[in-house]
């Protein structure tokens, strides 16, 4: 396609409608094709000085939803998105997270060896309470990559607006999740679209005329509530009923152990109410066991998912690499009862910071391919020595990968669910 070097114009879009630590919308003009690579610049907050991003999300912490829509009619969407965009942090391999999202997203999972621990390549990111073009302390803003969040934008290379002929993006802020421990934030920053247009008239044209559609696997999301176990108790046992996948061919499923607070209620209970992470990481739980039950049969064999490296395993057969280090998906017996000083001893040549970052990577991941009708997780757990860390409250948050399609029809196309 030689028109692609030569015959692509890229647009820097602002917002028709900006609130801060509410909602942006973007609108793109009819007539013409624009390509799918679209991009979100100066995305990010301003802040307390000295606060920092989220190190799995960075500035795209600050999202809680991402829609495109054609008029009313939804295209694709990301639901709980922060969370989303921690997981696809962790995916990223060591060297593309440490050499480009450091920079890009300014997350900080880039890990490096000093000869004596893991450490993170750089220090995390700040903001400040300036405005991003402030030239004596400019706030760090991310750019970011709307095909990694929409799998339709990534199913195709065109959106010849003859067919979608009113095309937005709406971004949903969250306000309150995407900086340090013990910082406030003042503001979200006003971001930018950027897309790049076919500006070539016959490659339009012969676009637009043979465009058929596009199949992808869309991002679908829904949560259940694990109740929070007494000291005393021994062990806990649930079976939830899913349904947001009913009706739906699933091809893979992740399960994200998300804590119910973003703040430690002290530096030594910080291993879950992590630091670094705060909430937006997914905490391991003393012997966590896992049975998916798909249409009346165990998706698993004999009790499923019962060790950590096992769900690891598990999580990288399904959804690929990810930039898992020691102790990053295990239960690390961290309290009170233990000084500062013996806390270091026992994590040393681990990671530096480890309290801020040990046990708060355990994911599950799990290829279902079936059409659903009907979902069940078992889930279970024991009671730890930590009340904070290990009996909590636990939010499971369920991301699916449901197949959908856009279906070309005489004036017009539907979006259905795909077998």
């Amino acid at each position: 396609m030689s028109f692609y070097n030569s015959n692509i114009k890229t647009h820097l879009v602002d917002p028709i409608y900006n609130s801060a630590n509410f909602q942006t919308e973007f609108r793109l003009r009819p007539d013409t094709v624009y390509l799918t690579n679209m991009r979100i610049a100066n995305i990010g907050v301003k802040g307390t000085n000295g606060a920092t991003y989220n190190a799995l999300t960075g500035a795209a912490g600050v999202i809680k939803s991402i829609r495109l829509y054609d008029g009313n009619q939804l295209l694709d969407q990301i639901l709980s998105a922060k969370e989303w965009i921690a997981f696809s942090g962790f995916r990223h391999n060591n060297n593309n997270e440490r050499d480009m999202e450091k920079f890009l997203q300014h997350s900080n999972m880039g890990f490096t060896f000093d000869g004596s621990q893991i450490v993170p390549y750089m220090t995390p990111r700040t903001i400040n309470a300036n405005d991003p073009q402030s030239v004596s302390a400019p706030t760090n803003v991310g750019w970011l990559n709307l095909k990694k969040l929409l799998p339709f934008l990534d199913a195709g290379m065109y959106l010849p607006s003859n067919v979608y002929q009113n095309l937005r993006l709406v971004i949903e802020y969250d306000s309150n999740m995407f900086v340090g421990f013990g910082n406030a934030v003042n503001g979200t920053t006003e971001p930018l679209l950027i897309v790049d247009e076919l500006s070539n008239e016959s490659a339009q044209a012969s676009v637009k005329k043979n465009y058929k559609g596009v199949s992808y696997s869309c991002i679908e999301h829904d949560r259940v509530v694990l109740p929070a176990i007494a000291a005393a108790s021994t062990a806990q046992s649930q079976t939830f009923n899913i349904n947001g996948f009913n009706n739906k061919f699933l091809d893979r499923l992740l399960i994200i152990n998300t804590p119910t607070s973003a703040t430690p209620a002290s530096e030594a209970d910080n291993a879950v109410f992590s630091k670094d992470y705060a909430n937006l990481g997914s905490v391991a739980q003393l012997d966590e066991k896992q049975q998916i039950r798909v249409n009346g049969a165990n998706k698993l064999p004999r009790d499923g998912i019962t060790r950590p490296n096992q769900r690891l395993a598990y999580l990288t057969d399904t959804w690929g690499t990810c930039n898992s280090y020691v102790g990053s998906n295990q239960l690390w017996l961290y309290g009170s009862s233990l000084t500062a000083a013996e806390q270091s001893v026992a994590a040393a040549g681990i990671v530096k910071n480890p309290l801020s970052r040990l046990g708060n990577l355990s994911y599950t991941g799990l290829m279902v391919n079936e059409f659903i009708n009907e979902l069940e997780i078992e889930y279970s757990r024991k009671s730890g020595v930590s009340t904070a860390i290990q009996n909590q409250q636990l939010i499971l948050n369920l991301f699916g990968q449901v197949r959908k399609q856009v279906v070309m029809q005489q004036g017009g196309y539907n979006v259905v669910y795909a077998v």
